[in-house]
């Protein structure tokens, strides 16, 4: 008669973030947003109107951007969790390296 007992692992639980917890301080999220503005001000300031496919009508690149949104947007839900799961995993592959 078998009296070992089986011993069920405890459920595997996966690890997350809270969801209110920023992963880099306010003032390091400022300065990022601060400098993205910063850039994104001095390209619309230097970029030319865009050509019209009509008189009157709208600019060309508006004209693309309403209708890539669509496939865009599709690419990156397909595509982007792989990318930034690789990017991330390659990220901290490097990291512990240097630890190691």
């Amino acid at each position: 008669m078998n009296t070992t007992a089986q011993i069920a692992p405890p459920p595997r639980t996966e690890f997350r973030f809270p969801s209110d917890e920023a992963l880099i301080a306010e003032n390091t999220a400022t300065a990022a947003a601060n400098a993205v503005g910063s850039l994104v001000r001095a390209l619309a300031a230097e970029r030319p109107s865009a050509p019209s496919l009509r008189p009157g009508g709208p600019p060309v690149d508006e004209v693309l951007r309403v209708m890539l949104r669509p496939m865009i947007q599709e690419w990156l839900d397909h595509h982007l969790p792989n990318l930034v799961k690789r990017q991330v995993r390659m990220e901290v592959r490097r990291i512990v390296s240097r630890a190691i």
